[in-house]
Order: C-alpha cells, then structure tokens, then sequence
C-alpha cells in the first residue's frame, strides 16, 4: 500500500485541484481585468485590507430584556484559571498534523515530538497569554487563502477567504473554546442545541424535513419558510457589537479580556500560488478556520434567535402550523444557516423584516436578499405571493433544496432527488483516475472514502433501494476496472464482497446495512434525548407511548423494514 503515496493517481490529483484553485485572472467592480501574479497580488492586498478595515455605523441596543445569563462562582473560577500542562497538551494534540504550519514553519507534529524540550517554553507563553501578555504579530499574524466558491471565480468576493495561523495561537484559541464549552449549553437556545456535544447536526436537517412536511397545512394566514443567506457572515461582524453582547451575557472582566486580545489583533497577509505578501491589520470580522470564532458567533447568532422569539411571544410574529402537542419551532440555526417558519399574514411577515433589520443594524452583518428564498404554502394566493416577495425582496424557493448538504424535498423521495450525490460520485470513481491506482490502492480509497461520502445522507434520509443499486454499480466498476469505456468483468456479487475477508470479502461496507444501523441509533437518541429534536419527534409520532413505539420498532426490524 505505501507505493500508491506518491503513485501518478496523486499527483494527478493535486496537480488537477492546483488548477482549480489558482487564481488565472480577476475581474473587479469598475471591469478592470488583473492578468498578471502581480496585479493580481495587488488587487487581493487592496481589496481585503479596504474590507476589512471599513467600520460600519451601528446601534448598540439594551439587551437586558433578551440576554440574562449569571454564571455561578464554580464556573467564573474555571473561566479564569490558567490552563494546566495536561490541557495545553490536548489542544495541541486535537490540531490536525497536516494543518498548516503558520509563519514560522512548524506544524504541531514538531510540538508534539519534541514535547520534552519545549515544553517549559509553551507553557511559559501560555501562562504570559493568561497574565494579560500583550500578543505580539508573531502570534496574531495569519495567511489569507482564497477558496473559490465556484467554479472559474471572477470577483475576490466569489472566495471564501480562510485563515491560517501559528500553533502557538492555535492553543491560546483551543483552551479559550474550551472554557466557553463549560457554559455553551446555559447560554444558547434550544433552536441552536445541535452545538451542543451530544447533539448531532442531523437534528437540524431532520427538523426542517418534517417542518417542509406542514408547509402545506391550512391554517389561517397560511405558512411560509424562509432560507436566508448571510452575506460574508464572518468578516462583517463588529467587534463593538460582540463586546456588548459579552457584556450583557456577564462573561468575567479577565475572560473577556483573554477573548478580545485575541479577536481584536488580527494581521493578515495574503497567499495566493503557495507565496504570501503584504501585511494589514483588520478593524471587523472574525477569522474564518478559528474555532474560537465559530463559538463567538454562535454567540452572536443567539441575540437574533432571542430576539425571534421575544417578537413571536409577543405576537408580532404568528406561529407556523405544527402538530399538536409539538413544541414550537420557530426556527433552526447552524452558524451562518437560518431557517424560519413562519405565518404568511401581513402582519407577521412586516414584524420578522423588522427583526432582521434591527439585527442589521446591531451587528453589522446583512441578509443577502437575492440568495435568500422562502417557501410558500400551496394554499397561498398567487397575488399573497406576490406582495410578500415585493416586500421582503427575497426570491421564490423550490424543492428541492440542499440544506447542510442533505437535499429537502417536498413530498416524497424519489431516486431523481439523489442525482448530484451519484454525479459527484462518479466523477470520483471515472477510469481514467482508477487506471492510476494499484488494487490495494483502490481499496483503501474505496473502503476510507468512497464509502464514507454517502454517509450524511444514510444518517437521515431512507434512501430507495434504486440509489443503492447505482451506488454499488459505482463501486464494483471501481474497483474491477474498466477498459475502453467498459466495464470489466466482475467475477463476484458486491454483495458478496461486503462481509469480512476470513467470509472471502474485502471489509467494504455494505450502505443498506449501514444505514440501518444508524437509524437504530436515530431511534435510540429518539427514546433517550430530551433536545427539541427529540421532543418534537415524540409529539409527532408517539402516540402511545414508548411501550408502543418500541414494538412498533421491533416488528419492523423483524420484517426488515426498519
């Protein structure tokens, strides 16, 4: 197996995704074309350095009708104390070995190996971190790269620009997030649980299907469903806005201090062809790849859900259409993911506006009108339809749709719905690509890969029996090859090649098999969880009682239905 680490079959591949990272050319706002590494260079350093350095004008609100968090003293003495060796260790451990090594070369592999050596020096810097140490460029110096968006970008807005950084920052980063794990739970909403561990982001997705399922119902005012876009959601947060929100949610002075030395000393250079230059400091925005900025916004996110709320319990806002006894979901967040159920009434569509533009106007971000879509009610008149999207400026959504890559469908799966999934699949799998590998080498890629692709969905949706069908045909013509365009031979059922090799198999998973085995721990969490998720399945489907839904279950297994 070693041979295939450096065979043709990778190079073809890092050569190929070379291409399609590079940056030929850019075009900017005025139409100026940048052909040339260098202008190129120069454009990227103009753009971000002006994006990132504007500082919008914002309303900083009274939040202490929505937030009203009060930590005890057990928990404000675990924010403030300084992390033991054994701490600093784990997080150094849990930074994957082939990120990048940051400004001064060394990945975490170095710190890890050479442990004994460096040891006192690390936590020497940690400690100073801890102490009020003013963090040096060294530290918060970060490489921008640019990940395109799409295909063949013409604009630096159509990259996502992420952030490398030193492991040093990286651990200053990782003990911060893991003392804002201690308190995650108490200062977020149920309607962004899937944050919390235990919690799967399989929750999320299941709850919109089932909500897309009551879309429809007639109610007075109808329902709508609305999937909003948040335009550069990272880089346009306010620092001001997120130091009042730490304020109101009474973080400790010295966390929140050990917090914003780290969001508010930011300096980027941009790296474009594996070389970087230039040096700018920003004035907003949190670094994309931080985990610590995830948690910052998720913090953020949760004014605009309590906010939502405190409008729908005013009614302001009238309530989607759910089943009785359900709890009331009037919306799911995943970070920068929104999704909103919602009345049709006039009324309630001026109020949710309202709260978007108030959440604007606070946090400097922005809803992106012509990427965000609301789904309407069949039962809607088309001149209702109308009015709504005059007023909003959001544009009519259709099933399906992807949402946390899992398509959402308006009825019921058909093989149609799995189209793109099998596409990319078997872009994977093509013979020219196959060709390059040795039979061992296309097992692994198979069995730690391929096989693993499918996996979100089989987590969540009941997949119909002609997607595994073409499933298992993509990867039989994998791995027995293929010879002018053709399938070769295939001198064994690919059933019969899913079992355990001392069973003549070669250990590749079989998916249907697979996915009943995670709807049996879908049906375990439903019987043991008490999140949102599992409170709504349980109105919905379990009518009498647990008793009643465990022989239901075991029937079906035994039928081979579950």
């Amino acid at each position: 197996m070693d041979g295939d680490q450096n065979s043709k079959f990778f190079h073809n591949v890092i050569g190929q995704r070379r291409i399609n990272s590079s940056v030929k050319s850019i075009r900017l706002q005025d139409k100026t074309l940048l052909e040339s590494m260098q202008r190129v260079y120069k454009g990227a350093m103009r753009y971000f350095e002006e994006f990132l350095s504007q500082e919008d004008s914002v309303v900083m609100p009274d939040l202490s009708e929505l937030l009203d968090s009060a930590f005890s003293d057990e928990v404000v003495a675990r924010l403030q104390e300084i992390r033991a060796e054994t701490d600093v260790y784990e997080a150094l451990a849990s930074i994957a070995a082939d990120n990048n090594s940051g400004l001064d070369g060394f990945s975490s592999i170095f710190y890890l190996d050479c442990w004994d050596l460096i040891k006192l020096d690390v936590m020497e810097a940690v400690k100073e971190f801890y102490l009020g140490g003013e963090l040096s460029k060294f530290y918060t110096s970060s490489f921008i790269v640019l990940i395109p968006k799409i295909k063949s970008p013409q604009g630096f807005d159509k990259f996502r620009p992420i952030s490398l950084y030193n492991v040093i920052y990286k651990v200053f980063s990782k003990t911060l997030v893991a003392k804002l794990s201690l308190v995650l739970r108490d200062i977020i909403s149920q309607e962004q649980g899937v944050f919390v561990k235990g919690h799967s982001i399989f929750e999320n997705v299941t709850l919109v299907q089932e909500m897309t399922k009551a879309l429809h119902r007639k109610v007075r005012g109808e329902n709508v469903m609305l999937k909003l876009d948040m335009s550069k959601a990272y880089d346009l947060v306010d620092w001001r806005f997120l130091e009042h929100v730490f304020r109101a949610m009474c973080f400790p002075e010295f966390f929140s201090r050990l917090v914003f030395r780290c969001v508010l000393t930011p300096w980027y250079s941009i790296m474009i062809y594996g070389t970087f230059k230039g040096l700018f400091k920003s004035k907003r925005g949190l670094r994309q790849g931080d985990l610590l900025s995830l948690y910052l916004f998720i913090m953020l996110e949760e004014v605009f859900s309590l906010l939502l709320n405190k409008r729908m319990s005013e009614r302001g806002i009238s309530h989607f259409c759910l089943p009785a006894g359900a709890p009331r979901i009037t919306h799911l967040l995943y970070a920068d993911d929104v999704v909103i159920f919602s009345n049709a009434s006039k009324r309630s569509i001026r109020c949710l506006m309202s709260v978007l533009n108030d959440y604007e106007k606070w946090s400097g971000q922005w809803v992106n009108h012509e990427k965000s879509a609301i789904f309407f009610s069949k039962k809607l008149s088309l001149c209702r339809k109308r009015d709504i999207l005059n007023e909003t400026r959001f544009v009519e959504g259709h099933f399906p749709f992807v949402y946390l890559g899992v398509p959402i469908v308006d009825g019921k799966f058909k093989a149609c719905h799995f189209g793109p999934l099998l596409g990319k699949m078997g872009r994977k799998v093509s013979g020219r690509k196959s060709r390059l590998l040795s039979q061992g080498g296309l097992l692994i890629l198979l069995r730690h890969f391929l096989s693993s692709m499918p996996m979100n969905l089989l987590s969540t949706l009941n997949l119909p029996n002609l997607v595994f069908k073409k499933l298992q045909g993509l990867f039989a013509n994998f791995f027995w090859g293929e010879q002018d365009d053709k399938s070769k031979w295939k001198w064994r059922a690919w059933k019969k090649l899913c079992v355990p090799v001392k069973e003549g198999g070669i250990v590749v998973r079989d998916l249907e098999e697979v996915q009943k085995s995670l709807f049996l721990k879908f049906r375990w969490n439903l019987l043991t969880k008490n999140s949102l998720w599992a409170k709504f399945f349980r109105a919905k489907y379990v009518k009498h009682g647990i008793l009643c839904l465990i022989m239901r279950l075991a029937r079906a297994l035994c039928s081979g239905k579950a």
